[in-house]
């Protein structure tokens, strides 16, 4: 062999070394994936509860909508301002933070660029903005992300595109409007979505064709109607559907029979009343709360719509805060004096209370009828 060949040969072999296999000259190398959260050892836990102790937190373990499994949840005290959250540790495993109704404002969400492992946050009716979403971007473990009751437009929906492990996204109560659900598309995970009490039509549901996981739609309160719900015909995963207060109709309903797996929609204060569609299987009992017999069970969508009614009727004035998120529903009703309430929705994990505004509470209760399951 030649001093050239062999020249020739060894410049070859370098060659092989350094391009990658994939043999694309100039090809970026690829962005490592954030590591996923791991599960917490005992003591790693009782490390954790010991630190939000001392901020006037508390801990409990609850199951993550739309995943298996559960995820340890921290809750800050009311009182708790932008200052706590400083103090607030960056755990090295999976867990929830729920800031809501405490005093976090926008500069405080700074704090939680460290917090890599959060997979849950809620900001209810806090004084979170748009502008406080940006300090949200680093978080890209988040799989639920809870913003009822804020100041969040179209512009803070912005901010969540890099959020793509999401699955649960609640908007309830915002001034989100149809062009920003657009800002929503690259989120192809979501299992669930509350658009409740925005502003949202039918215009803004032709956004929602590429969420085909999604087996829980809010819509209560919105303009939605009859042509709005020939988009959903895609979402055929769909297993909860609120139209509460929508101006749906008879005409409308029709669309819905394609979706198949569908075992909850609630149709109160809406056009009707409405044809005794079928809906197959029957609701099931969720964590063993509450009873269910043959007799609760509502076959079609009219007697549905009336249990639901007088469910409504009576809580309307006398609010208890979340009861979709306790999972109440028109099963096991039952009225309960006052004073037994707060016993009474504490099996169900509801705190109850008269609402007097968009997040305010009032302290004096009266009989009302709970419904669930």
């Amino acid at each position: 062999m030649t001093v050239r060949t062999r020249s020739f040969a060894l410049l070859f072999a370098l060659i092989f070394v350094l391009v990658p296999s994939g043999g694309a000259w100039g090809r970026a190398a690829p962005v490592p994936k954030a590591p996923k959260p791991s599960l917490p050892s005992s003591e790693q836990l009782k490390e954790a509860k010991e630190a939000f102790a001392k901020l006037g937190g508390e801990h409990r373990e609850r199951r993550l909508s739309g995943e298996r499994g559960t995820v340890h949840t921290f809750s800050l005290p009311r009182t708790a301002d932008d200052g706590v959250l400083r103090s607030v540790p960056n755990l090295p495993f999976a867990f929830g933070l729920n800031l809501s109704y405490t005093r976090v404002t926008d500069s405080g969400l700074k704090e939680l660029e460290r917090l890599t492992h959060l997979a849950s946050l809620h900001l209810d009716c806090t004084d979170v903005s748009d502008q406080g979403l940006r300090e949200l971007k680093a978080l890209t473990n988040l799989t639920e992300l809870n913003l009822r009751s804020i100041e969040v437009t179209d512009r803070g929906l912005a901010e969540l595109k890099g959020l793509t492990n999401l699955s649960v996204l609640g908007l309830f109560g915002t001034d989100v409007t149809d062009a920003g659900l657009k800002e929503l598309k690259g989120l192809t995970k979501l299992t669930s979505l509350e658009l409740g009490s925005t502003k949202v039509t039918d215009r803004g549901l032709k956004e929602l064709g590429g969420f085909t996981q999604l087996s829980v739609l809010g819509l209560f309160g919105t303009k939605v109607t009859d042509v709005g719900l020939a988009e959903l015909k895609g979402l055929t995963n769909l297993a909860e559907l609120n139209l509460r207060s929508t101006d749906v109709t008879d005409k409308g309903l029709k669309e819905l029979r394609g979706l198949t797996h569908l075992t909850e929609l609630n149709l109160r204060s809406t056009e009707g009343p409405h044809p005794p569609y079928r809906i197959e299987p029957p609701i099931n009992e969720r964590n063993g709360r509450g009873a269910q017999s043959a007799r609760h069970r509502a076959t079609s969508v009219q007697t549905h719509r009336g249990i639901v009614d007088r469910f409504t009727r009576t809580v309307e004035t006398h609010y208890a805060h979340d009861f979709s998120m306790a999972r109440v529903s028109r099963m096991a009703c039952t009225t309960v004096p006052g004073s037994a309430l707060w016993n009474a929705a504490a099996r169900i994990g509801v705190h109850p209370r008269a609402r007097t505004g968009k997040c305010g509470h009032a302290t004096k209760l009266y009989p009302t009828m709970l419904c669930f399951r």
